[in-house]
This record gives C-alpha cells, sequence and structure tokens, in this order.
C-alpha cells in the first residue's frame, strides 16, 4: 500500500498466560457418550437451556471446513503453480489441499456452476464449447473435482420426520435443511453422468479435498428441539440419518450416519446441542462416506491442515453476549480413511474466520479478538498451542496480548514464521508477528494507513497484497483499495504502492475464491463492480485485470464484461493456458491473457435438462 501515516516500532510485549486473559485457561475436553441412553439423557437435561433462551437458535456460522493432507501447508505464497501446469487452481488458504469452488478445471475441460444448472464446457479448442448441462436440486452449490470424479454439494430443505431426509421440498417451517452430495463420472464430459447421492440433515459447511480423499463438514438441529417434542426420548431425535441412492446398483439405503452412540463426542462445557459431523469420502471409490464421526456441539469455525482437523466453538451464551473465549477441538487426520479426537484447548475471544488458524510445524497458531464490554476496549490476541504426547491437552505454549487496542481484527495471513492481523477501526494497522520461537511471538512491527484490508495474499516471501476498502478521515468508504506490501523486514513493514478503484465493491474482499493472482504475468484478476451514479445501483459490473509488482506498482490492465443487456457481475476467473476465462451467471467469456481482450463468448442455456439420476 505508498506509506500513509505511521510507520511504529513497538517492543515485544511480554507473553502472557491465556490463564490471565478474561474467559480463559479453564480446562476444556470432550467425552464420550455412555451409550445411547447417554446420549439421550444429555440431550433431554440440556435442552430447556436451549429451548428457554434461543427459541430461534440454529446454528449454521461456521465458515470452513477440513482435511488432512500431506505436504506443504504453511499458508505460504500462492505464487507459483505445479510444474508444468498452466492453469490456474482454486484460490486456497493451504497450498496442496484443495477447496470447493463453482468452477474447476483439468487444463482442458471447465466445470461451472452458474444458477442450479453445471455445465461441462471444453476449451481445448480455439473457443469454449458447451458439452453438458445438468440441473440441480437446491441451492448455495459448489463442488470438487478429482480426476473424472466431481462431488457437488447443494444445500436442500427436507421432511422434518426424525432425522430422516425426505422429498426435497420448499423452505418453510415444516420443512429441515439438508445437504445432498451428488457424485457425477465425468470421464466423457459431453454425457456427465450421476452415479450416486447421499441426503444428509443440516447445513452444509464447506469440504477439503486431498488427493482421492474428501471430508465434509455438516451441521445439523436436532428434530428433538423441534415440533416432534415426543423424539427426545428417542435416538433418532438426536442423531441424523442419512438416504443413499445408488443408480448403478439401482438401490435406496437409509441408515442412521453415527450407529454406534459411543462415536459421538461431547465438550465437558456444554457448547450447545447442535450436532457437527465429518463425512470421509473416497472419490476413488464414490459415495457413500467411509467413515462419519460426530460432535454434539455447534461450531463456528472449522480449520484444517495436513494431519489435523480443528474445531472451534465460541463458550455458549444464552444471550448472545460477546464471546469470552473459544474451545479448539484438534482431531487427528493423517488417516485418510478416519478422524480421531486427539487434543482441545482454549483462547481468550473469538475468531474470524478460518484464516484465524494455522498450523506450522505441530503447533496451532490462533489470532481473536476479545470484543469490548464495559470495563475494556476490543483487544487482539495471538495464542500458540501445541498437543502433549498422550496428554488430551492442546496446551498454550505462547501468547502475545494488546494487538490492536480498541479495534477488530478485519484479517489475518500467517507465512511461514511470520503472522500478518489487520485490525481496524478507521484506520488499518497491519501488525506484523514474530512467530519464530513459538514461546515467545512478538510484535515486530506497525504500519498505520487508511482503511483496512479484508483479505491478505502473498505474492511471495516478502511481498503481501492486501484487498480491502479505504476509508476517508470522516469514516466514508470510497472504494475498493489494493495495497502492496514490503514485509521483507518484519520489524519495518512498507507500503509500496496503493490502487483504490473510486466507488468499486469486490466479492474477493469478503471470498477469497473470487482472487486470482496468476504468478507468470504477475496479474490480478478481480470481479469488481462500481456504484458511481446511484446508491446500490452498478454503472459498471464486470472483472478488473491488474498488474501487480514491486517494481512497477499497480498498474491498470483492462476492464472485462459479458455482453448482455444488463452485464452481469463476474463471478470468477481461472487461467487455461495462455488465455482467461471469467465466469458469470449467464455464461463464461474468453480473454487474450495479455491485453484481456475478448476472443469468444458462450452463453449458457436459460435451462439445463432435468436428468433422472438416481431411483425414487
Amino acid at each position: 500500500m505508498a506509506v500513509v501515516g505511521a510507520l511504529v516500532a513497538v517492543a515485544s510485549p511480554t507473553p502472557s498466560p491465556a490463564a490471565t486473559v478474561s474467559g480463559a485457561g479453564a480446562p476444556v475436553g470432550l467425552a464420550p457418550f455412555d451409550g445411547c441412553n447417554d446420549l439421550v439423557r444429555y440431550g433431554r437435561d440440556h435442552a430447556p437451556r436451549v429451548l428457554n433462551h434461543e427459541p430461534d437458535f440454529i446454528q449454521g456460522a461456521a465458515l470452513e471446513a477440513t482435511d488432512e493432507s500431506e505436504g506443504p501447508q504453511d499458508g505460504g505464497p500462492q505464487s507459483a503453480p505445479p510444474p508444468g501446469a498452466d492453469d490456474s487452481p482454486t484460490n486456497v488458504q493451504e497450498p496442496g489441499i484443495d477447496e470447493p469452488d463453482i468452477v474447476k478445471t483439468d487444463g482442458s475441460r471447465i466445470f461451472a456452476i452458474a444458477g442450479d444448472s453445471l455445465h461441462s464446457v471444453d476449451v481445448s479448442g480455439a473457443a469454449p464449447v458447451l458439452l453438458d448441462s445438468v440441473r440441480l436440486e437446491g441451492y448455495s452449490h459448489e463442488m470438487l473435482l478429482s480426476g473424472d470424479r466431481l462431488l457437488v454439494f447443494s444445500q436442500v430443505y427436507s421432511d422434518p420426520i426424525a432425522g430422516t431426509p425426505g422429498k426435497i421440498g420448499p423452505a418453510d417451517v415444516e420443512s429441515r435443511p439438508g445437504v445432498l452430495l451428488v457424485e457425477l463420472d465425468a470421464s466423457d464430459p459431453a454425457a456427465l453422468t450421476v452415479l450416486r447421492t447421499q441426503q444428509v440433515p443440516g447445513e452444509y459447511l464447506s469440504s477439503r479435498l486431498n488427493g482421492t480423499t474428501a471430508r465434509i463438514v455438516i451441521s445439523s438441529y436436532p428434530p428433538a428441539l423441534g415440533k416432534g417434542a415426543k423424539l427426545r426420548s428417542r435416538v433418532s431425535g438426536w442423531l441424523p440419518s442419512s438416504v443413499l441412492k445408488d443408480r448403478v446398483a439401482g438401490t435406496k439405503t437409509k441408515s442412521r450416519l453415527t450407529d454406534d452412540c459411543e462415536e459421538v463426542q461431547h465438550p465437558t462445557r456444554f457448547s450447545g446441542l447442535g450436532l457437527l459431523t465429518v463425512l470421509t469420502v473416497d472419490l476413488a471409490r464414490g459415495l457413500p462416506a467411509v467413515d462419519a464421526d460426530g460432535l454434539m456441539t455447534d461450531v463456528e469455525t472449522v480449520y484444517a491442515s495436513a494431519q489435523s482437523l480443528y474445531v472451534a466453538t465460541g463458550r455458549w451464551s444464552p444471550n448472545f453476549r460477546p464471546l469470552r473465549s473459544t474451545a479448539i477441538h484438534r482431531f487427528e487426520a493423517s488417516d485418510p480413511q478416519s478422524t480421531n479426537y486427539s487434543a482441545s484447548g482454549e483462547v481468550p475471544g473469538s475468531l474470524l474466520n478460518q484464516f484465524s488458524l494455522s498450523e506450522h510445524e505441530g503447533y496451532l497458531r490462533a489470532a481473536t479478538t476479545v470484543e469490548a464490554n464495559k470495563r475494556r476496549d476490543d483487544v487482539s490476541h495471538l495464542t500458540v498451542l501445541a498437543e502433549g504426547p498422550g496428554s488430551g491437552d492442546l496446551a498454550e505454549v505462547g501468547h502475545l496480548d494488546g494487538i490492536g487496542l480498541g479495534e477488530q481484527i478485519r484479517s489475518v495471513r500467517f507465512i511461514g514464521d511470520a503472522g500478518f492481523i489487520v485490525t481496524f477501526r478507521r484506520i488499518d494497522p497491519l501488525h506484523a508477528i514474530d512467530l519464530s520461537l513459538p514461546s515467545q511471538p512478538s510484535l515486530a512491527g506497525d504500519l498505520e494507513i487508511p482503511g483496512f484490508s479484508s483479505y491478505l495474499h502473498p505474492l511471495t516471501p516478502d511481498l503481501l497484497l492486501g484487498l480491502g476498502q479505504n476509508i476517508s478521515e470522516d469514516g466514508d468508504f470510497l472504494g475498493t483499495q489494493l495495497s502492496l506490501f514490503d514485509v521483507s523486514n518484519l520489524a519495518q513493514p512498507i507500503r509500496l504502492f496503493e490502487r483504490t478503484i473510486l466507488n468499486g465493491q469486490s466479492s474477493a474482499e469478503f471470498d477469497h475464491h473470487a482472487f486470482l493472482y496468476w504468478p507468470p504475468e504477475k496479474l490480478v484478476v478481480l470481479p469488481i463492480s462500481l456504484f458511481a451514479d446511484k446508491p446500490y445501483k452498478a454503472s459498471f459490473s464486470g472483472a478488473i485485470g491488474l498488474n501487480v509488482d514491486a517494481s512497477i506498482g499497480i498498474a491498470d490492465r483492462g476492464l472485462i464484461d459479458h455482453p448482455a443487456k444488463r452485464p452481469p457481475e463476474v463471478l470468477r476467473s481461472l487461467v487455461v493456458g495462455d488465455r482467461l476465462f471469467t465466469l458469470s451467471e449467464v455464461g463464461i467469456e474468453m480473454e487474450a491473457l495479455a491485453t484481456l481482450a475478448e476472443q469468444a463468448w458462450l452463453p449458457f442455456p436459460a435451462a439445463a435438462p432435468d436428468k433422472p439420476s438416481v431411483p425414487e
């Protein structure tokens, strides 16, 4: 971002143990239920706490999910695609661990979700060619791609009978949310074939893919707390079931996700009655899931590294008061066929999102904000935790507090032994944190500039790009802001260049999957909407390409819009070979990578055919 504001060298605060922070330090952990009677009794005993204080309480705030890969997982620069690769992967937090999105490519094909349809597009020739389309049930679709196998996730509504999914219906008071997993064979991209579906009650949170192993995180609300009060005495009122439809075998099977009640865990400190379910799916075999793990708790954030799955849940509060602390539970995830509870710990305050957590060389780093109350201002913390061998404790080994006094965290990025935290109230302090000694994390330097960055992207080990909003001295939002930081010296981070797109807003500010950085061209592509004429009415909607480099700064390469009477928002951008493809709800446009000039336009059909998928 040229430096506007003060660069302040800050002495390292004395590490303080979590026990001295309000709400932290008390022992946390998980315990298995001693059979189904114990599980039902636990639910019945705690039901009044939920029903009396939170009559509309349904979780679903979790942001991101799971994985179990081996390989790099430092949250480092996405600056180099794999050797020989000439197409851009989904922008992810941990290199080598794929995340779900609405577009995927294997270099010759693009699979894109637009509206309620999945499209298969051939991009191997001079222009994109639509090969096939499939209509999808439900909404909020996204997918994973492994070889010739696609796994699509959709949110649907299902019959509320004892946690049993039924016919998809409207989202009314008689319906319950459900997650539909659809497995498709894409070996013939001109004839996408639905092989199997598995429907599970609950809210889809997210998923991850490592090799052929996918993990899917689902949060469900027990039907025992709904209209069917008699269900409170039955296991079916507390544990969800799923329905598998197999087109290959011509069968339909209903079964409980977790057959053994002893396999379901619950926090030793009450954290709600929602059920978090982690499904492990081997895409080489296809559905159903090969493993299902349950945790009776409400969920806010899920994060995964190469060896671990972390589930974070705030201390349960019936009146939605600011969280004093967040419990973090670690699961061992090195075995792609199973997930096993390992340890628990606690950190002060609350997490912002998945980027607030990062595992590096066996240590978990967590950035949190303790919200203001009558006695204190907002303040942020950085806590380092590690699991002792066989201890069951995710214990604090290092702590740094007093970050951004009076401000809340707006973005976080960990890169190896460094952490970068943006806090905001009126200015945008970028806090550079030295984590080379996990037991003594230290605040190395601060940089104060106007506005804030809501997403941080490492371009190289020494260059960090911030994306967010520029703010005037009066607190008015001026437009989308890009800032290029030199972070080679943690004690003195410098904003090299800044570019504000006046009156601009970009979905990439809050959705990192919408952000594209293509290192060979030093090209950034963002969805952009300009609101120059009237509030809430865009005068331009499309995408913008920018050249970003430490030597030239941040320079416009060009604007992209899709041919339509009312140009739609560009949802995603991806590189295949020497061409850029941009996706919107109405089609895919191909642009020359060097100039961003339009080369071809492929409109999507108004409605995809409703292909039969599985037996009724």
